[in-house]
């Protein structure tokens, strides 16, 4: 039989003696129990009939502290003496026990040595295989990140190495020519951007020079608007002053004609007063309105004066 299986045996047969061993300590209580009973019908027995019911309250009281009180300590002082030998016990046996394992461990420590012979030499070969598996799988990421290919981790670890290659080649090809493709397209469009800049360039140009041009106009139509304003200015004094000459001469022309018109109306009224006395001095009025009406005017009254004058002479 092994030291394991004795061990075994004998702590088997250290249990049983154990429980038999407990079973006869919690026996001291069995009597205590077995009297619980009693103790009970003897305290329903003991009635408080009421407020004033001293001696039945002075009696309940009695039974309570002097029985029950007392039994109860009784029974935590055994409990007390009962677990302090088994926490004494346990105590020994922790000691001990921790003092064996102790020496268990010592003899452990010199078979794990000599197991880690082995192990660390396992586990040095795994960590190298570890990082190489590693080493292959970084440098698989990374080649296939410079092409921008997509991949799946787990795939990668279990592809084989020809595998690999054909698919960096595949993956490779692709980015080369999305490259050459899209280096095409950014000339392109630096070539189409360069035009459009230019054109713009132009653009602006020509807008600055028709600007320019419209702001010279402006000048121009401005100062043609102020010339011809001014022109009209002095035009329009021009006008004012030929219009108040005109105003004046006409005026003038006005007092004039009513000059000539009063002096002729002065005149008209002299020879109708001259012609008036003329007539109140001749007798003859029927001969000379005779008269009158052959000389409708005074002038050819005088013209005739004249004739007469000149024949009157001659005689």
């Amino acid at each position: 039989m092994s030291l394991i299986e004795e061990l075994k045996t004998t702590f088997k047969l250290n249990k049983e003696i154990m429980n038999k061993k407990i079973e006869l300590e919690l026996a001291v209580f069995n009597p205590i129990e077995s009297g619980l009973a009693e103790l009970a019908l003897t305290a329903s027995k003991l009635l408080v009939k009421g407020v004033d019911d001293k001696e039945g309250c002075k009696e309940v009281k009695a039974f309570r502290t002097g029985t029950l009180v007392k039994l109860r300590g009784a029974v935590e002082s055994k409990r007390k003496e009962i677990k302090s030998f088994y926490l004494e016990a346990g105590r020994a046996i922790d000691a001990r026990s921790n003092e064996i394992q102790g020496k268990i461990e010592i003899i452990e420590s010199q078979c794990k040595a000599q197991e880690n012979i082995v192990d660390d030499e396992v586990a040095r070969i795994k960590a190298e295989e570890d990082a190489k598996k590693k080493a292959i799988l970084d440098e698989r990421i990374a080649k296939l990140q410079a092409v921008k290919a997509g991949f799946s981790v787990n795939d990668l670890l279990l592809m084989p190495e020809v595998q690999f290659l054909e698919l960096l080649n595949n993956e490779t090809n692709r980015f080369d020519q999305e490259e050459s493709d899209r280096i095409s397209k950014e000339k392109e469009l630096t070539e189409l951007r360069a035009k459009q800049a230019d054109a713009d360039r132009k653009l602006e140009v020509e807008r600055n020079k028709a600007e320019k041009a419209n702001q010279e106009l402006i000048k121009i139509q401005q100062a043609e608007l102020r010339k011809k304003d001014d022109e009209n200015k002095k035009l329009a004094m021009e006008r004012a002053e030929i219009d108040n000459k005109n105003q004046a001469e006409a005026n003038e022309r006005a007092r004039v004609a009513r000059d000539l018109e009063a002096n002729k109306q002065a005149e008209i009224k002299a020879q109708q007063l001259a012609l008036e006395k003329a007539r109140k001095e001749v007798a003859d009025k029927k001969l000379f309105d005779s008269v009158r009406t052959q000389f409708a005017t005074i002038e050819t009254a005088w013209v005739e004066i004249v004739r007469l004058t000149k024949l009157q002479g001659a005689k």
